[in-house]
């Protein structure tokens, strides 16, 4: 019986030894492989979110160069229209004032002409003479009018069409969403590696102990070198881990 228990003893001791040292083994490999996993994770959320701030730079760079263009035309059509307008205002009064001249003259110079012909200047003959003369007067003034007019629509509308010219399709700034950098926690626990060497360390215990004829109901006859044959009943192995 003492040596059943001696080897059922020694099996078990070098079965816990082997199934902890094997649990050891298999613990740091999974821990080396979940370290490196999150390793490249990280390494692949870092090279993400570097791709997205790049982006983000270049969006905000084209945006800003757009704005500085946008500023540049309207200030280019506001520069443009005021001096137009007030260049045109300008030819607009010189001809009114010329146009207002030449008819005053031409007054002058019909009087003149009918008083050397000895016509009287309230005569019929003066005084349609003078009306006509005004007349073409009023018909030169809302032509020039009408000109102005024209002029006016065409700096309006070449103010409008350097404006159209902006750019205002700014692009929006991309979102960075983090993901998931954790790792998967493949180690076993050592309270549970202990578990499974005592359970792996048992089933090698009593396999021993039954090759030595432990479970023998009456001790076996000393064989020749004094320590009992190895033999008994059959140990159940499977029965007994299903019972755990």
């Amino acid at each position: 019986m003492s040596y059943a228990l001696a080897v059922g003893g020694g099996m078990a001791a070098l079965g816990m030894a082997s199934s902890f040292m094997g649990s050891m083994g298999a613990n740091q490999a999974a821990e080396a492989a979940a370290m490196q996993q999150q390793l490249m994770k990280q390494n692949a959320e870092f090279q993400r979110k570097w791709t997205v701030d790049t982006n983000n730079r270049n969006i905000l760079k084209n945006n800003l160069a757009k704005a500085i263009s946008n500023r540049q035309l309207e200030n280019l059509a506001i520069t443009e229209r005021g001096l137009a307008e007030v260049y045109g205002k300008m030819g607009f009064d010189n001809a009114k004032s010329q146009y207002s001249k030449q008819t005053n003259q031409i007054n002058a110079a019909l009087l003149s002409s009918v008083s050397g012909r000895g016509i009287s200047a309230s005569s019929g003959t003066a005084r349609a003479l003078l009306r006509q003369n005004i007349d073409n007067a009023h018909t030169n003034m809302a032509n020039l009018k009408i000109t102005q007019m024209n002029k006016n629509r065409d700096i309006v509308t070449a103010y409008n069409n350097t404006l159209a010219k902006r750019d205002f399709n700014y692009m929006e700034l991309q979102t960075f969403l983090a993901g998931d950098t954790s790792s998967v926690n493949a180690q076993t626990s050592t309270g549970m590696m202990i578990a499974q060497a005592g359970i792996t360390g048992l089933t090698a215990g009593l396999q021993g102990y039954s090759m030595a004829g432990g479970f023998n109901k009456a001790p076996p006859p000393a064989g020749a070198s004094g320590a009992p044959p190895i033999g008994g009943p059959a140990f159940d192995v499977g029965a007994f881990n299903r019972s755990l």
